[in-house]
């Protein structure tokens, strides 16, 4: 397995498109739940779009920083869901939260 990077590595036009996307979700789903669920949400689904469209970059360039940021943006996803009283959708998102961390322990298996 490769050592961590720990140089900067700025969000590509992809990713702000993605981010731009995830806050389209987010405000999308915001009448669903209370506003305190929403708000809990809403700041996750940027940056896990964000990380989301590169996570195979990020796994195999071991970028740690944009993975904590997405598994932090994911766990405030699943969070809001739960305060939404909303458990399938949150179960589903705690899915590939796990799945993400499982993938990113493992490392990269390519090249």
């Amino acid at each position: 397995m490769s050592q961590t990077t720990s140089k900067a590595w700025p969000p590509t036009t992809r990713q702000w498109i993605a981010g731009a996307v995830g806050l389209a979700i987010g405000l999308a789903g915001s009448a669903d739940g209370s506003t305190l669920s929403a708000a809990i949400r809403l700041p996750g689904y940027p940056v896990a779009c964000m990380a989301i469209v590169t996570f195979v970059g990020i796994v195999g360039d071991r970028r740690i920083g944009w993975f904590l940021a997405h598994e932090a943006a994911m766990t405030a996803i699943v969070i809001g869901w739960l305060v939404a009283e909303r458990p399938g959708v949150a179960a589903f998102n705690a899915l590939w939260l796990v799945s993400a961390a499982v993938w990113f322990a493992v490392g990269s298996r390519g090249s």
